[in-house]
């Protein structure tokens, strides 16, 4: 004959039969449950504060699962209702289901044993629809891919950079897509700075622009312009394609720095090569030789050995983005081969190789527009900037 304690036992083994296998039973309920609430997080295409809080309230539901401390029924009854409003559409319902299940349970069993409670609560939390590995996988991949819903508020921009930094540093680190990681990264800052204020918008486009945003780098760069900071506005524009914005940013540079006594023309003509080289990136032939020209003039009324390697530079770049056509092509090669014959004379050590290769498909731009005086008064005369 059977004891009462293992007619018990045979007892405890068969509900945890029917919770495996019987797909109406309250297992078979809370695995259809989280399987609808994470299909539902998986087909939203938005990131919006609803979807965040859905994504947080599933891990949060997992997290509880996982560290539950079971002793006794009670202990799984609790751990399970307590946490159902996390996963479920109808956490009532499901809350129900649970007590009524467990309930019936104690009716023919007078009590279990600690390991018993923890053998049930393995089948319990054996759920076939997730697991804590894939679901980090998911959601990680549906915060880097999903569009961000615009004009939401800051505690949802604050909770979904969380979210996706702290998913990032869960990922293994072959998967961690780092590109598509910092461009995300970057739009939530971008995002979250537009419904704050100016200072606060400033300090979250900085975030952006130290993961290579672009759009950042643009709204800082009119922030400052705005602010009349122009050497600031230059730092952040001069990393976009905003060539006009620039070049107000620059024009109201040069008119600062010519209205200050500590200035002079060396100061300017670091200036304008920093112009130059942003235009030449830029395949703004023009620009880029005008300015080159004007810093030549200013470095040559007060040229000291120290500039010969800086010139000969200069020389050689004026060189590199015209045609052979251009006339003044072989001049500019033997000033800049008399600039460096001067460095090496005084004993300027050569920073860098000259490189004296030219790119055919640039425009010619004639020098003759612009004397080798220093003189910039008419540099935006034809820019109505």
């Amino acid at each position: 004959m059977f004891s009462k304690i293992d007619l018990e036992a045979e007892l405890i083994e068969s509900f945890k039969t029917v919770l495996k296998s019987d797909e109406f039973s309250f297992v078979g309920k809370l695995n259809d449950a989280i399987k609808d609430f994470y299909q539902d997080i998986k087909n939203s295409k938005i990131l919006d504060i609803n979807q965040i809080n859905n994504i947080e309230n599933l891990k949060a539901f997992l997290k509880s699962i996982k560290d539950a401390k079971i002793q006794n029924l009670k202990d799984i009854t609790d751990t399970l209702t307590n946490n159902i409003h996390c996963i479920s559409f109808k956490p009532l319902d499901m809350s129900k289901i649970i007590l009524d299940s467990i309930s019936n349970f104690k009716k023919l069993v007078s009590s279990i044993s600690e390991q018993q409670a923890k053998s049930l609560w393995t089948c319990i939390i054996a759920f076939k629809s997730i697991d804590e590995k894939s679901f980090t996988e998911v959601i990680y991949s549906k915060l880097l891919h999903s569009q961000i819903a615009p004009m939401q508020g800051q505690s949802a921009y604050n909770s979904l950079g969380e979210l996706l930094i702290a998913t990032h540093g869960s990922i293994a680190f072959h998967n961690k897509q780092d590109e598509l990681y910092k461009n995300q990264l970057a739009e939530i800052y971008c995002q979250h700075a537009q419904v704050v204020n100016t200072p606060s918008a400033i300090d979250l486009y900085k975030k952006a622009v130290a993961l290579d945003s672009v759009k950042a780098n643009t709204k800082l760069g009119n922030i400052y312009l705005q602010q009349s900071k122009y050497a600031q506005a230059l730092e952040y524009l001069r990393k976009t394609k905003c060539i006009d914005d620039e070049k107000k940013a620059f024009k109201g540079l040069i008119d600062e720095m010519k209205h200050n006594p500590q200035i002079n023309n060396r100061n300017l003509a670091d200036e304008y090569l920093l112009h130059a080289e942003y235009y030449k990136k830029h395949s703004r032939i023009d620009d880029a030789t005008k300015a080159y020209l004007i810093a030549i003039g200013k470095l040559e009324g007060i040229v000291k050995p120290k500039d010969y390697l800086k010139l000969s530079e200069i020389y050689t770049n004026l060189a590199k983005i015209v045609l052979p056509s251009n006339n003044n092509k072989a001049e500019y090669f033997v000033q800049a081969t008399g600039y460096k014959e001067l460095a090496e004379k005084f004993g300027i050590p050569q920073k860098i190789e000259q490189d004296t290769s030219v790119d055919s498909s640039r425009p010619i731009y004639d020098p003759k527009d612009v004397l080798l005086s220093g003189d910039d008064s008419g540099y935006y005369s034809d820019s109505g900037n």
